[in-house]
């Protein structure tokens, strides 16, 4: 329910234009890039149905009346509390970089709108991609003890496959040391994942990347901020200048470039 209200009462359409300048497109799943992105989940105004019934919305006055049915009481301090713990989550990403800092404010101010405090807690990248998100060192028994919500890019490449980010057996700890970072388990979207591997026909893998979309929507053990476009440039007197998705992206046909 507390995730459910974070999503509805922040708008990623503020990260695309703020943060990325624009340069960026609304996404409702982390296959951008591959055969199984579905650019059709993205609703009007560009939000993702999340949740158990699907809402495409931005609604802060939604987001409150869902804590306040989950039993959270507004605090005189303009914070919900329930069982004398007040809801101040930690968000930890990368420190020194401003975009992300810009991005962990704006969500802040979003969060306070509905009574939902928020603490930065940054760290070093060394850190925060070692014992913070992938806790191997001894005394991190798992990294959501360190943090409520992290933020990061995800890339999965040229295939799709998602099982290390949603499969309960990948989370970051002995044997995997997947990257099922927020230790999400649903036994229907593990059972999926490994149907998506050993399918062979594509028709039939976007069809079942569908169905963990959809899923990973409902449960809501994320939310997208934006899938950036990768910009390139290059002098008008360059001809047969065609990045690629695959491999080196910008030089895969250096060997047909002139210039004139």
């Amino acid at each position: 329910n507390v995730r459910e209200a974070l999503a509805y009462s922040f708008n990623p359409n503020d990260e695309i234009q703020h943060i990325e300048n624009g340069f960026a497109v609304p996404t409702c799943d982390d296959s951008t890039g591959t055969f199984a992105h579905e650019p059709s989940l993205v609703a009007a105004g560009g939000l993702c149905p999340y949740g158990p019934n699907s809402l495409a919305q931005y609604s802060p006055t939604a987001a409150k009346q869902i804590l306040v049915t989950d039993g959270w009481t507004m605090g005189s301090n303009g914070y919900f509390s329930k069982g004398g713990k007040e809801l101040d989550l930690r968000i930890s990403t990368t420190a020194g970089r401003q975009y992300r800092l810009d991005s962990e404010q704006l969500a802040q101010a979003a969060w306070k709108n509905i009574g939902v405090k928020l603490t930065v807690v940054n760290e070093p990248a060394s850190t925060f991609f070692g014992p913070i998100l992938f806790p191997e060192a001894k005394g991190f028994e798992k990294a959501n003890t360190q943090w409520d919500i992290a933020e990061f890019e995800n890339s999965i490449g040229t295939d799709p496959d998602s099982h290390t980010i949603w499969d309960s057996n990948q989370v970051p700890a002995p044997p995997n040391f997947g990257s099922n970072l927020t230790y999400y388990n649903n036994p229907s979207v593990d059972q999926l994942e490994a149907q998506q591997r050993l399918a062979t026909d594509q028709t039939q893998r976007a069809a079942i990347f569908h169905q963990i979309h959809v899923q990973i929507l409902k449960d809501i053990p994320t939310f997208y901020l934006y899938a950036p476009e990768d910009l390139s440039e290059y002098r008008n007197n360059i001809h047969n200048y065609m990045p690629d998705s695959v491999g080196p992206a910008e030089t895969w046909n250096i060997w047909d470039w002139w210039q004139g």
